[in-house]
């Protein structure tokens, strides 16, 4: 709108949106670039918990769970990704069964930690391993899978 308003020679860059933006693929699909900052964690994970209920699923401990997950990866992408943003993707499939994925641009490999108890960082992944079906690493992408039967599928 502003540009228009200008001269044709001139040109104005848009100004970069604090949002993220959010793009649904397919109807069980969504996927979010935005930039790396901690306050994404909360807003990610309650977008996960909204596309599951938007695909059906109804288990709202297992939909938390699955919450829970997407924060940890979100939470290590922001600290320790090599760039500014991040884009998380989640796919819900018509059996029920769903993949996260979140790009940190890094090319560092996430390792599960042992931290002790006084430390207040270093459990994340061990939570992802505990309650995700499976996770790994691709490029300098984490993700990680829940199964629709005893997963989150209603």
């Amino acid at each position: 709108m502003l540009q228009q308003q200008l001269p044709a020679e001139e040109s104005v860059s848009p100004v970069p949106s604090p949002a993220p933006t959010v793009r649904r693929i397919e109807p069980g699909d969504v996927k979010v670039r935005f930039k790396a900052h901690p306050r994404r964690v909360e807003q990610m994970r309650k977008i996960a918990c909204s596309q599951l209920r938007y695909c059906g699923h109804r288990d709202g401990e297992a939909v938390y769970m699955v919450g829970v997950v997407v924060s940890e990866l979100v939470t290590n992408a922001v600290r320790h990704g090599a760039g500014d943003t991040v884009t998380f993707a989640l796919r819900c499939d018509e059996s029920g069964a769903i993949r996260i994925e979140v790009d940190d641009h890094s090319s560092g490999r996430p390792e599960i930690r042992e931290p002790d108890n006084e430390s207040e960082e270093g459990r994340g992944l061990v939570i992802v391993e505990a309650l995700a079906s499976a996770w790994g690493r691709e490029g300098s992408c984490t993700w990680c899978t829940f199964p629709a039967e005893g997963g989150v599928a209603a």
